[in-house]
């Protein structure tokens, strides 16, 4: 009897230590886990943190784009005086170009944001999003730098594509507006004087009628978008 309760006794006490094995061992594993993601999140965001220095940072009040996507950027900022007005965040890469334009309220809130993509040292692409990180517009760009496709987006759907040809100097002569299942919707041409700057928009149908004329009152190097309110309609 004595024999049978030293035996039970004793498998007790073994189930009982290898209980506490197993658990000791449990709590060293979590914490090895535990240590290892923290090792994880501080490589990451050194990581980061050296992606970010490998860029020139520089800051501006006002940016100027024209119709064939050339930009500028307007009056530069210091970091002091950045309180109370909006401005632009530039990055540039080593080769300095700008891989990301960043704009800013008043408040320091985020409005929108671009990234700039390049292939042999050419601009390729940009990608165009609100605050909240939304895609609003993605332009290509061809092997002379300029605009050769946009596409716009509403609530992450395509709403049109629009198609941008060139003469041989250069010039925009002809703006393709597509559906999103690229079927030509209507289009524009334009005219230019000697010098160069753009005189008129034609408007046409997708079967060529002509719809409306619009003539600059003003050249400059302008977002032509912002003037098209302004057209003078044809009565056919």
């Amino acid at each position: 009897m004595n024999i049978l309760y030293n035996y039970t006794s004793n498998k007790q006490s073994i189930i009982f230590y290898n209980l506490i094995f197993f658990c000791i061992l449990a709590i060293f594993s979590i914490s090895i886990s535990n240590c290892k993601g923290d090792k994880d999140q501080k490589s990451s965001k050194n990581k980061n943190n050296n992606k970010k220095n490998n860029y020139s940072i520089k800051y501006f009040a006002n940016i100027k784009q024209d119709f064939q996507g050339e930009t500028q950027y307007l009056e530069p900022l210091n970091n002091e005086s950045l309180t109370g007005k909006s401005f632009f965040k530039i990055f540039l890469n080593k080769q300095g170009q700008v891989v990301r334009e960043e704009q800013y309220d008043k408040s320091k809130h985020l409005k929108r944001y671009s990234k700039i993509f390049y292939k042999n040292n050419s601009k390729e692409k940009v990608e165009q999003y609100t605050g909240d990180h939304e895609l609003v517009i993605i332009y290509k760009y061809d092997k002379n730098n300029k605009i050769a496709e946009e596409i716009k987006y509403t609530s992450g759907e395509i709403e049109h594509f629009s198609i941008y040809i060139y003469d041989q100097s250069g010039l925009l002569t002809r703006e393709n507006y597509l559906t999103p299942d690229k079927k030509l919707k209507f289009y524009k041409t334009f005219k230019y004087d000697n010098n160069n700057n753009r005189t008129q928009t034609l408007l046409y149908s997708a079967n060529g009628k002509f719809l409306y004329s619009h003539k600059e009152k003003k050249i400059d190097d302008e977002d032509y978008s912002k003037s098209d309110k302004n057209h003078k309609k044809i009565n056919n």
